[in-house]
């Protein structure tokens, strides 16, 4: 399968996917995973991933700018090096970033998932609800 620029995937399975170095621009994912994918030095500019499933896929010097994660789950997955400035992760679970390793500037994160930005301190937050 091909991803292509300005399309729409709905209820794809990326599955051993390599779309090392590719830029995919104005793309829709909906209900698509993306499992062992080698996604580095990838870029996704403005692209909207809707109850989407990365598992186990590398997301090394990855760009995804001014992209949406509505419901998507990053399950295994972890950003490294990545530039996520401008990206929606405020309905997103599951997901592992640095925020010393990677750019989030003006990346939008809901509660309680946001704590997960302070694991690599490894300290520990009580919750007081």
């Amino acid at each position: 399968m091909k991803i292509n620029n300005n399309s729409n995937y709905t209820n794809e399975n990326f599955t051993d996917f390599d779309l090392h170095s590719r830029r995919v621009e104005l793309s829709n994912f909906e209900d698509c995973k993306f499992v062992n994918c080698n996604l580095t030095v990838t870029q996704f500019w403005e692209c909207e991933f809707i109850d989407c499933e990365f598992k186990n896929s590398d997301l090394t010097l990855i760009q995804f700018d001014k992209s949406k994660f509505l419901e998507t789950d990053f399950m295994d997955s972890r950003f490294s090096l990545s530039k996520l400035d401008k990206c929606n992760f405020e309905e997103a679970i599951n997901y592992y970033i640095d925020p010393l390793k990677n750019s989030i500037e003006g990346a939008k994160f809901s509660s309680p998932e946001v704590l997960s930005l302070l694991s690599p301190f490894k300290i520990k937050i009580d919750q007081i609800f």
